[in-house]
């Protein structure tokens, strides 16, 4: 099995409970992961709404994503494009640029930084744009952080951003844009999971969808394996087979029982071979997102 995850939480799970990467007792380590053939994990600097000093949040977590690549050179490698076997490739992303000031220059540090993807939010309201538990709209600085971040190569995410605020990004971004960790709102109607027009939008952008393992987001009952093939379902319905891709959510979110890690995944793999088949499911789990984020893509782009 190859997996290309779009998000985690790991990472702040890591800092601010003094954890290591290796065996942390988290849903995503080295050593749960060890087993997958081709392995990229996105790993999300987060920052919630209500933390008051939103940049040293998001120094502590950078400090500790590059202390980790010193600490397990063998075993831990930062994604360039390429995917090394028997390694978690890192991929950066940040969820959240509630960080972000006037200026913008923290958009050319996530550059260097090697961001890759990102959200405007989290749930609320902030000075960019309109959260998914809000009613809010893209404002002013908002337009000029998209256009900033599209120039510095980072990804527009419009998972977490409100109805309003995601038509607002589709109308003036150049560039597809991921939605990394979001479900299909027809099978469970929660705001953060996405309607049927966003799903077919994302999918016209020649953009990403993640499907998220959240309970909350999967179904009402307690849901199992199935319910994430239902979500898949649709999105391949509205978007096509180029637009999914795996969200997990992990270290973020109360998962579902039957995948509580990264190495369980292979029960989702096994369950979507015998309704897809394998290679539309290697597309699905891994491909569709190097295609997206590997080094042919970003020569394209150029």
């Amino acid at each position: 099995m190859r997996l290309f995850d779009l998000h985690c939480d790991t990472l702040y799970a890591c800092t601010t409970r003094s954890l290591p990467l290796e065996e942390n007792g988290l849903s995503v380590s080295l050593e749960q992961g060890a087993g997958i053939a081709a392995w990229v994990q996105t790993f999300a600097v987060w920052i919630p709404d209500d933390v008051q000093d939103k940049a040293d949040l998001f120094a502590r977590q950078v400090r500790l994503f590059q202390s980790f690549l010193r600490r397990y050179p063998n075993r831990l490698r930062q994604y360039d494009g390429t995917v090394v076997p028997g390694v978690c490739n890192a991929m950066l992303s940040v969820e959240s640029c509630s960080f972000l000031t006037p200026d913008l220059q923290g958009v050319q540090l996530m550059k260097q930084l090697g961001v890759k993807l990102a959200t405007l939010t989290w749930n609320g309201q902030n000075a960019l744009a309109g959260g998914a538990h809000s009613d809010g709209r893209l404002t002013s600085l908002g337009r000029r952080a998209v256009a900033a971040m599209e120039e510095a190569g980072i990804t527009i995410d419009v998972s977490h951003l409100s109805d309003e605020s995601f038509y607002d990004v589709l109308d003036c971004v150049k560039n597809p844009v991921v939605a990394s960790h979001s479900n299909a709102r027809y099978i469970c109607d929660v705001k953060r999971n996405l309607t049927d027009d966003q799903i077919r939008t994302v999918g016209q952008s020649g953009g990403l969808i993640g499907l998220n393992f959240y309970r909350d987001f999967l179904s009402p009952s307690p849901p199992d394996v199935d319910c994430i093939l239902r979500h898949c379902d649709r999105i391949l319905l509205l978007a096509g087979e180029n637009a999914v891709a795996i969200g997990s959510d992990f270290d973020g979110s109360d998962v579902l029982d039957a995948i509580k890690n990264v190495g369980a995944v292979y029960k989702l793999y096994q369950a979507m071979v015998k309704l897809y088949g394998s290679v539309l499911v290697n597309r699905i789990l891994f491909q569709n997102a190097q295609d997206f984020f590997g080094n042919a893509r970003n020569k394209e782009r150029k």
